[in-house]
């Protein structure tokens, strides 16, 4: 393993030994030795990310990432291992294993997609007409009835993070009251 993969744990080590005056020369040769010749970093890194996953706060990976931490200080010999909490997440969020959607008219055709993290679900399927997003607020008012319950085809491309939830525009706003089920990306 090359020196600059350990060298902040070594570091931020050095530190803490120099604070509390715990730091000899063979301690540090010690440390050496240990991120060069026995590190686990990388298995450890492998079963996290391959085993558990994704683990963005409020998903079962992430309570599942936890209960496996705290299992492994367990079993490095720590003591007073514990979670503790930090606040709440006003929504959590799981993908589950089916995002599905399905054109039917004018001809059947299967849609691969994925939602953005924490958007809200649909509590299951939900059929409607798609219609392009209007291009002023004065034409999706002019919808009117024809927009409620329907899905919106957005246009441009959309990173997972979301789509203009911070400030929404005014064409937000219209077809948010307008009763849509929902933009599609």
């Amino acid at each position: 393993m090359k020196v600059r993969q350990f060298f902040p744990v070594v570091l931020a080590t050095v530190a803490v030994a120099l604070v509390t005056g715990g730091l000899t020369p063979k301690s540090v040769d010690l440390m050496i030795a240990e991120g060069r010749d026995d590190s686990h970093a990388k298995a450890l890194l492998d079963q996290l990310c391959s085993t558990i996953g994704g683990r963005a706060t409020g998903t079962p990976e992430l309570a599942r990432a936890e209960q496996w931490a705290l299992a492994k200080f367990k079993s490095y010999g720590l003591e007073n291992v514990h979670l503790e909490k930090w606040g709440t997440a006003p929504q959590t969020f799981e993908r589950g294993p089916r995002q599905v959607g399905r054109v039917v008219a004018p001809f059947e055709r299967d849609l691969v997609f994925t939602t953005n993290c924490y958007t809200s679900g649909t509590q299951g399927p939900v059929r409607g007409p798609v219609y392009r997003e209007p291009v002023t607020p004065d034409e999706a008012f002019r919808m009117g009835e024809k927009l409620k319950g329907a899905w919106i085809l957005m246009p441009g491309i959309v990173s997972m993070g979301g789509a203009r939830l911070a400030n929404p525009s005014a064409m937000d706003r219209r077809l948010d009251l307008a009763g849509i089920a929902g933009r599609i990306y």
